[in-house]
C-alpha cells in the first residue's frame, strides 16, 4: 500500500509537469507567432508608406499635367462653327423654284440640299404673308 500511494503521487506529479510543459510550449509558440506577425506587419507598413508616397507623387504629377492642359486650353482659340448648309443664294433659288410650283424633292435634288431643309423653306414660305405686287402704270413713260 505504501508503494501504491507513492506511485499515485509520482503519476500526479508527472501529469502536472507534462501539463506545465505543454503550457510553456504553447506560450513560447504564441510568442514566436506574435513576433513573426509583428515583423510581417512592419514590412507591410513600410510597403504601404512607400506606396502612399508614390501615389502622392503621381497625383501631384497628374495635377500639374491637368493645370498645363487647362493653361493650353485657355490659349487655344475655339473652332469656328461649321457654315450652315443653306446659304442665301441657294435659299432664294429654292424659294423661287417652290414659287414656280416645283416639288420639294425636285428642288432638293437640283440644288443638292437636304430634303428636310427644303420642306422647312416651303412651310415658312406658306406661313409668310404674300408679297404685294408692284403696280405698274401703263401710261408712265
Amino acid at each position: 500500500m505504501n508503494n501504491s500511494i507513492l506511485y499515485a503521487g509520482a503519476a500526479m506529479l508527472i501529469l502536472i509537469a507534462a501539463g506545465f510543459g505543454a503550457g510553456l510550449y504553447l506560450y513560447a509558440s504564441c510568442r514566436r507567432e506574435i513576433r513573426t506577425v509583428r515583423y510581417v506587419l512592419t514590412l507591410k507598413d513600410g510597403e504601404v508608406e512607400a506606396l502612399s508616397t508614390k501615389l502622392s507623387e503621381d497625383l501631384k504629377a497628374l495635377s500639374e499635367r491637368v493645370e498645363m492642359a487647362e493653361d493650353r486650353a485657355g490659349v487655344l482659340v475655339p473652332p469656328t462653327p461649321p457654315p450652315s448648309g443653306l446659304n442665301l443664294a441657294r435659299r432664294s433659288q429654292a424659294i423661287r423654284m417652290l414659287n414656280r410650283g416645283a416639288e420639294p424633292g425636285v428642288v432638293a435634288a437640283a440644288l443638292s440640299l437636304p430634303r428636310p431643309e427644303v420642306l422647312l423653306l416651303a412651310r415658312v414660305r406658306q406661313l409668310a404673308p404674300p408679297l404685294p405686287m408692284p403696280v405698274i402704270d401703263p401710261e408712265s413713260p
